[in-house]
């Protein structure tokens, strides 16, 4: 019984430290919210399908280059009048702002993740109670496992491969230094 108690705090302080330093970095570093960059209203933002009418209205046919907005990887905003015809065209880069500036925070908030993990984890391996020690080494790990999985997929090839050979690294020295 015993031993289950300490595995039990062990788990509770890893899963908290994980929660804490999450809602942490969130509270000092947002992440960048779609509906900022892209705050479409529902009379503006193209559906992909408009509702016919009860009474369809015969609507004036304009032309707009839709081509070019769709290369540039923008969306085209059809803005309707009441009978539900659409009356202007524009073509929106909102979607590349936003994905760039979520790319940037993937980036720092990776890297501040990674920094808190390590802390973690030396803080495990030099804590004299085991409980909180594997607790600290548990959360050090569940830190680099949720930003790994989180932000992986905005890094290039060769990036992935750095990230996972320091992050062995890491975990092999951490090993050592608390088992040998």
């Amino acid at each position: 019984m015993k031993d289950f108690r300490r595995i039990l705090i062990s788990v509770a302080i890893a899963i908290l430290l994980t929660l804490f330093l999450v809602f942490a970095v969130d509270l000092f570093y947002a992440e960048p919210k779609y509906e900022t960059y892209c705050n479409f209203s529902t009379n503006s933002f193209t559906p992909a399908f408009k509702e016919i009418p009860a009474n369809p209205v015969n609507c004036t046919n304009f032309r707009y280059d839709y081509n070019q907005c769709y290369n540039g990887q923008g969306y085209v905003n059809y803005v309707y009048d009441s009978n539900g015809c659409p009356y202007n065209v524009t073509c929106s880069d909102c979607n590349i702002r936003y994905d760039s500036d979520r790319k940037e925070y993937a980036g720092f908030a990776f890297t501040i993740f990674i920094i808190l993990a390590v802390i973690a984890l030396i803080a495990g391996i030099y804590f004299l109670i085991e409980p909180v020690s594997f607790g600290f080494l548990l959360g050090g790990l569940i830190i680099i496992l949720q930003a790994t999985i989180r932000y992986f997929s905005d890094f290039g090839k060769v990036t992935k491969v750095v990230v996972l050979g320091i992050e062995l690294i890491i975990l092999i020295w951490i090993s050592y230094k608390k088992f040998k």
